[in-house]
Parts: C-alpha cells; structure tokens; sequence
C-alpha cells in the first residue's frame, strides 16, 4: 500500500476528483494518464471514508509531486482518541503529497467491530484502461 503512493513522486497533476469531506474514494489524475485512486474495498460492517484534508483541488492542478508517503495508526490503547461511541476496532490513514505548489495531507479513518479491514486502497489505473472505466 505505501509503496504505491511513491509512484506519485515526479509526476505533475492535472486533476483531483472527490477531495471533499466524508468521501469514500480519491482520484488523482496525473499529466501522463495515470490515476491514482484512493478508496475501500467495501466488505460488510466497517466504514472507511476521508475526515479531513488541507487544500482545495483546484490549487493541486498543475502541481509537481517531489515527495508522497502513507502512514497509519491504529493504537487502541487509548493514546489516541476514540473516533465515535460504537467504534470498536479503527485505523487512521494519513497520506501526504508533497508538491512544488503546497502539500496535500489527506486523513482518513476506518472503523469496524475489529472483523474486518480498515485501511484505504491505493490502485493506480493505467492511461490504456481510463475509457473502460466509464
């Protein structure tokens, strides 16, 4: 999963679909026809969706990726703050992406009753498969 992400590294972006709070799914669509898209495989009891990020879609266009990385948290030993009352089991995701026009961090949380995977998906869709994807 983190070693995905790094293939972002010195590509420029040329668009941003669904940054927005709650999202469930990221595209990053790169100059060169790549997409990068962030998301859950959704399973049956867990939830997995964007709580924050720091800037606007429109000021990553044209931006030059230097740097992009994946870390997580998932302690449950109460140092961190419980995400809701029904959580039982959560993981935080915080991708940053680093570019010559401001970095993006994007934080994301999943939570489920501990049966089931909390972490967000990284795929990145050729340029030769963007027209089957509707």
């Amino acid at each position: 999963m983190s070693e995905e992400v790094a293939y972002l590294r010195g590509r420029t972006i040329d668009k941003v679909i669904g940054l927005e709070k709650d999202s469930e799914v990221v595209e990053i669509i790169t100059a060169c026809g790549k997409v990068f898209k962030f998301f859950h495989d959704q399973d049956c009891c867990e939830e997995v969706k964007l709580v924050d990020f720091d800037l606007n879609p429109d000021e990553l266009v044209g931006a030059y990726v230097t740097s992009a990385y994946l870390s997580t948290s998932s302690d449950q030993s109460g140092k961190e703050i419980k995400p809701s009352e029904d959580s039982e089991s959560w993981t935080w995701s915080f991708y940053r992406i680093v570019t010559d026009k401001g970095t993006l961090s994007m934080r994301w949380l999943g939570e489920s009753n501990g049966w089931y995977s909390e972490s967000v998906e990284l795929v990145i869709i050729n340029d030769d498969k963007i027209s089957q994807r509707g």
